[in-house]
């Protein structure tokens, strides 16, 4: 592969054929980003759904893709850059929030307590108050996944691959997508936990599937897969959402979009393991009251 890429230790636009880099870079990259966002958070794309995409944008058979070569790799590249974006816009979305509000949060120790309290889940709850629309300190909660940062977090980082947003929703639904910015707002608002930023640059602090995606160990003692569900805790409450949900939540998230020039566009997911899977956390969804 190495003498493939003319000794470079990655591919890049330069070593795709002739004449298709600017395709890849306007169609080809939107589309991978938005089939991701379809699947479980931190899943990447097979082989076979790499080469939908290829096909789709410069014709069918026009090239073979096969694992590690140009088009698989490059599209490798593409989605961590994406999913990094989901970092970058939830610590610029918590930041925002406190700028807005200066008046209130006036000092260090206010930002300290409001944050920790959007963060922690009140004892009986599964959800923490930051993912809801309305939290109403838990009384008649409304708008699951539709708080202001992460519909800002959505919109910034993958909506903005769509042509038209309402786009996202006409087949398979986003879940992968909103689940990522879930999780890269959680992570912002921990990094201001102490009443200022302090973003974690160590490697358990980047926004990685090794740190956030699905932890499985296996255990000795049981002989069984312990199953640590850190991206698809919220999954089937995801999946539970309806159209009118959708609708809505595509409706509000728009209005974070840039106003004049949007985005243009629009790993293989892990098999689970054969063996018994005990899941620490039982399944649930999640709806307004």
């Amino acid at each position: 592969m190495v003498a493939a890429r003319g000794g470079a230790t990655k591919w890049n636009l330069a070593h795709l054929p002739p004449g298709t880099s600017q395709l890849f870079t306007d169609k080809i990259a939107p589309l991978a980003r938005i089939k991701a966002g379809r699947k479980e958070p931190w899943a990447g794309l097979s082989r076979d759904e790499v080469q939908e995409i290829v096909d789709e944008v410069l014709g069918k058979d026009e090239y073979e893709v096969k694992d590690g070569d140009v088009w698989s790799d490059l599209i490798s590249y593409r989605l961590n850059d994406w999913r990094n974006l989901f970092a970058k816009q939830g610590i610029n979305a918590v930041s925002q929030l406190v700028d807005d509000h200066q008046e209130i949060l006036d000092s260090k120790q206010v930002i300290a307590d409001t944050i920790n309290t959007l963060l922690i889940i009140p004892e009986g709850e599964k959800a923490a108050p930051f993912q809801w629309q309305e939290y109403n300190d838990g009384v008649n909660k409304k708008g699951l996944f539709r708080s202001a940062l992460i519909l800002r977090v959505f919109a910034l980082a993958h909506l903005i691959n769509f042509d038209s947003p309402t786009d996202a929703i006409r087949k398979d639904k986003p879940i992968g997508a909103l689940l990522l910015a879930t999780q890269a707002v959680e992570r912002a608002l921990t990094f201001w936990k102490t009443g200022e930023l302090v973003e974690d640059r160590s490697a358990t602090g980047h926004f990685s599937a090794d740190n956030y995606g699905d932890k499985r160990v296996h255990d000795r003692v049981s002989k069984m897969i312990i199953l640590t569900r850190r991206a698809t805790r919220f999954l089937s409450s995801v999946k539970a959402l309806d159209d009118n949900d959708w609708e809505e939540l595509i409706s509000e998230a728009t209005e974070y979009l840039p106003k004049v020039s949007k985005g243009k566009g629009r790993a293989s997911t892990s098999s689970r393991p054969n063996s018994e899977v005990y899941e620490v956390e039982e399944d649930f969804v999640l709806k307004s009251d």
